[in-house]
């Protein structure tokens, strides 16, 4: 007959060598009997290396640590590719029509989420246009803006932007009505990120056995 003797601490501190000797003289008396000692904590050095000689099985009844109900883990990746179609606005328009560059850039730096400081040192700006089209002075249409994405040349595979000059083009804004631009950029951005996330089933889990000597852990639904 296989016979066990189990003894339970719910102390503060890790248990001490004297109290695993106690419990020793106990199961000593009885004889053939399996020792078990079951604690909240854990155990003193002097404690675990006395048990292990002794063949006294060391547990932790414990809620989980960080880290020890994590039962997968989910890698995803993150990719944005896009197109910016900015705008060189011609100098002579803007001064002629109190159209403020400078206040428009500032204005921009001030809504963008990043890169705040690229659009008060920019060239070309983002405009809010009424359609996608290149118009002339007279309102007339010459092309589509996505066309001309479509024919952009053949570039190195570093090179992200391409800029088209023009003598005579406008675009439609809903304020400032026909806009007289010199270039159009298309500025591509790609970003690629990785983000692992771990699957945690600390909700689930009531208690943590674990081994003190042999390090295995049992969870507890």
């Amino acid at each position: 007959m296989h016979r066990v003797a189990i003894e339970c601490k719910n102390y503060s501190y890790g248990v001490s060598i004297g109290k695993v000797r106690d419990f020793y003289g106990v199961i000593s008396d009885l004889g053939n009997v399996k020792g078990i000692m079951v604690t909240t904590v854990g155990y003193q050095k002097g404690a675990q290396q006395f048990a292990d000689f002794y063949g006294i099985s060391l547990k932790e009844l414990r809620a989980p640590r960080d880290g020890e109900t994590i039962i997968g883990e989910l890698n995803m990746q993150f990719q944005i590719d896009v197109t910016h179609c900015l705008f060189l606005i011609n100098e002579e328009w803007a001064a002629k029509r109190g159209f403020d560059i400078n206040m428009y850039r500032e204005r921009t730096a001030m809504y963008s989420v990043q890169n705040s400081e690229k659009w008060r040192n920019a060239t070309h700006l983002p405009l809010s246009t009424v359609d996608d089209n290149i118009r002339d002075a007279d309102g007339r249409v010459l092309l589509s803006i996505e066309e001309l994405k479509k024919h952009a040349p053949d570039k190195r595979p570093d090179d992200n932007t391409s800029i088209y000059c023009f003598e005579d083009a406008y675009v439609k804004n809903e304020y400032w009505g026909l806009m007289k631009i010199d270039e159009i950029k298309f500025e591509r951005e790609y970003t690629k990120n990785e983000q692992t996330y771990s699957v945690d089933a600390w909700r689930f889990v009531r208690a943590i056995l674990a081994d003190a000597l042999g390090g295995e852990k049992m969870v507890i639904m």
